[in-house]
Formats: C-alpha cells, sequence, structure tokens
C-alpha cells in the first residue's frame, strides 16, 4: 500500500504550478491519489482507484478531469472544497464507497458531465429518481450521463 499521496500539486506560497497527469495511475494512497492545492491540474485518463479519494481538491484548486476512472475508493472518487473550480467529463465512476463525485455541504457547484456513474440509470442523487450508481451532491452536474462505460 503506498502511503501518503500518489500525487500532492502544492506550490510555496507566492508560485503558480500548472500540471498535466495524462496517464496517471495510483493505486492504494492511504490519502489521495491526486491532492491539489493552490495549482491548476489537468488529469487525463487518470485511474485513480482503491485510495481515500481518487481526487481531493483544496480552495485555491483548479482540476479537470477527463476520460478518467475512479473506483472502489474509500471516501470519493472526486471531493472538492470550498473555494476550488473542478470539472469534468468523460469520467467512470464506480464502487466509491461515499461519493462519486461532491462536495461538504452542497458549497462547490461542478460539472461532472457525461459520466458513467456505475450503473445506466445514473448516480444516486434526489435529482435522479430511481439513480443507483455512486452518489453524487445535489450541486455536481450530472446531466448527460452515460449508460455504459465510456471506455
Amino acid at each position: 500500500m503506498a502511503t501518503g499521496y500518489g500525487v500532492w500539486a502544492a506550490p510555496p506560497k507566492h508560485a503558480e504550478l500548472v500540471a498535466n497527469l495524462t496517464g496517471l495511475t495510483v493505486r492504494s494512497a492511504s490519502w489521495a491519489g491526486v491532492q491539489v492545492g493552490r495549482a491548476s491540474v489537468d488529469v487525463w485518463k487518470g485511474d485513480l482507484t482503491n485510495s481515500n479519494d481518487g481526487i481531493f481538491a483544496e480552495e485555491g484548486a483548479e482540476v479537470i478531469a477527463r476520460g478518467s476512472y475512479f473506483a472502489s475508493n474509500f471516501h470519493s472518487g472526486v471531493f472538492a472544497l470550498t473555494g476550488s473550480d473542478v470539472a469534468g467529463d468523460h469520467n467512470w465512476f464506480e464502487g466509491n464507497l461515499n461519493l462519486g463525485a461532491g462536495c461538504p455541504g452542497n458549497s462547490v457547484f461542478f460539472p461532472m458531465t457525461f459520466s458513467y456513474w456505475g450503473h445506466p440509470s445514473g448516480p444516486t442523487v434526489s435529482s435522479n429518481e430511481g439513480g443507483e450508481g455512486d452518489r453524487v451532491s445535489e450541486s455536481v452536474d450530472y446531466s448527460d450521463f452515460l449508460d455504459v462505460p465510456p471506455f
């Protein structure tokens, strides 16, 4: 089991960090597969599984997740704190124990469109009656969800 983070993107106070993580695989990190502080990070075709969170976005983080796989994370596939900017599309969420994607208290609106939520009926959320897939916060835009995995 990996300890800590798979990737921790957090520059010093007055620096800027921009990272493109393509094809990244992180399995079994004890905290987050990717933790993002005051940085801009694109995750493309990532495989983020069996960690506490696949992606954990702190205040000041800018994260785009595309074409990535988030499965069997103990807390969430993608978790965003207030003050972060998170978006994504064409992702595959499955078997994340608490949330596929979300934030505390619905404090962050973020699109996670054209994604598969582990079940053809879409994510579990009150606005998607009958959804049986991974749960999402009310503030996640799951529109145009896929009924089959995207890859």
